[in-house]
């Protein structure tokens, strides 16, 4: 591959706008409160993604997205707890004393 440089930005921009299902949450929405808005947007007016009207107070913009970025705190925990049980169903409790030979 010899054009990263024209590739990443399009690559962050498709990252940035997919589910992520440790946060429970789309990271623009968790940055912004809404998804943003593409050149199809336009287009698609009402049956697209404009999910979130443009005329949103700051108060109300500020609200949500302090409400979308406590769920996804909430979601991000409760993935690392569910990993955890997961890693730790294969450990083991393990008593090694001085002089023991270990791998």
């Amino acid at each position: 591959q010899s054009n990263w440089v024209q590739l990443l930005p399009l690559v962050e921009f498709a990252i940035n706008d997919s589910w992520q299902e440790s946060v429970q949450a789309v990271p623009f929405v968790l940055n912004y409160g809404k998804r943003p808005h593409l050149p199809l947007d336009k287009l698609l007016k009402g049956e697209g993604r404009l999910d979130v009207p443009d005329c949103v107070s700051a108060t109300d913009r500020a609200e949500s997205i302090l409400s979308a970025v406590e769920n996804a705190k909430a979601a991000l925990h409760a993935a690392q707890q569910r990993q955890a049980v997961a890693a730790n169903r294969r450990r083991r409790e393990m008593n090694i004393a001085v002089g023991d030979s270990v791998f």
